[in-house]
């Protein structure tokens, strides 16, 4: 069982490398230079990041493992595990803590647009 909570403002850094890190392993790949680029462009872009609610699961030495983000109201926007923590249900708490939380707000239903790895 990992601990998953949702981030803070100074844990964003680590988030993000994390979600660059998995993207250029797995989803890279099959994108164009463009399409990678502009995923680049949109990590870096501060006030679009600042938009997103971001949740994050720790392993036990406390390092990010795994992360997802949600920008309001309903859409996962971000959704990434490191490799080597593939298939231990890290994403499935993720997006049960998520769900949780939203659904105390009164939001059920989630939009997300999935990569072709994720499928």
């Amino acid at each position: 069982m990992y601990k998953v909570k949702s981030l803070q403002a100074e844990q964003l850094t680590e988030a993000l490398s994390l979600v660059w890190e998995v993207f250029c392993r797995f989803e890279a790949p099959e994108y164009s230079q463009e399409g990678i680029a502009e995923f680049r462009n949109f990590l870096n872009n501060k006030e679009e990041i600042g938009k997103l609610d971001f949740y994050g699961a720790f392993d036990k030495a406390s390092d990010i493992v795994g992360v997802l983000a949600m920008r309001k109201p309903s859409h996962i926007s971000l959704f990434f595990v490191k490799a080597e923590y593939h298939r231990q249900g890290i994403g499935r708490q993720l997006f049960e803590k998520m769900l949780s939380d939203y659904q105390l707000q009164g939001i059920g239903v989630f939009t997300v647009n999935s990569s072709p790895y994720a499928v």
